[in-house]
């Protein structure tokens, strides 16, 4: 059964392209070391207008604003409490970074692609599977996983990730029931 699933949800790409310009609140992610994560840069939407259109237009069509207003950045991974009143950032990665496989602390993901196209899927280290971002998709990012073909990127990628805090069967059902899923195998 596939862990990579569409979503049949508005993506708003240019808007989306807007409020990350406006991104002042950045932290560097993965890696331990700094040759190890110049290339990968969380970027947080601080603006309360820009955070109240995500919730309106993303989240409250998924009818997930509370959780993504009560979310997941834990303390132990260097993020300020804070972060936790609105868990939707961008994600940023250059052709410059090293990654590992790994899993999130949280169990699910939905992911936007903003740039038009990418050459550097999401991969399931265990099945292969990957994801070149065309679509919207719930991603069960509690699995192992890693960016491929990073070195081939032209241009900085950036997603929008909306980060869940419940399991991946909690948001199947809920977005099945809601008549958001598209692909279910």
């Amino acid at each position: 059964m596939s862990e990579i699933f569409r979503l049949n949800i508005p993506v708003y790409k240019n808007e989306l392209r807007e409020i990350y310009k406006k991104c002042t609140l950045k932290v560097v992610a993965y890696g331990d070391t700094p040759e190890h994560n110049a290339g990968a840069v969380n970027s947080f939407v601080t603006n309360k207008d820009d955070q109240e259109w995500v919730l309106t237009n993303l989240l409250d069509k998924c009818d997930i604003r509370h959780d993504v207003t009560n979310g997941y950045y834990p303390e132990e991974f260097g993020y300020p409490k804070e972060f936790n009143s609105f868990s939707c950032c961008f994600l940023t990665i250059t052709n410059d970074i090293t990654f590992s496989a790994h899993s999130d602390p949280n169990p699910a993901k939905i992911n936007f692609l903003i740039n038009d196209s990418t050459t550097a899927p999401f991969r399931y280290v265990k099945t292969g599977e990957t994801y070149f971002y065309d679509w919207p998709a719930l991603l069960n990012v509690g699995k192992m996983h890693i960016v491929d073909n990073v070195e081939s990127l032209k241009e900085p990628r950036t997603t929008f990730q909306i980060v869940l805090n419940n399991t991946i069967d909690f948001y199947i059902e809920k977005f099945t029931n809601a008549n958001l899923l598209i692909d279910r195998d």
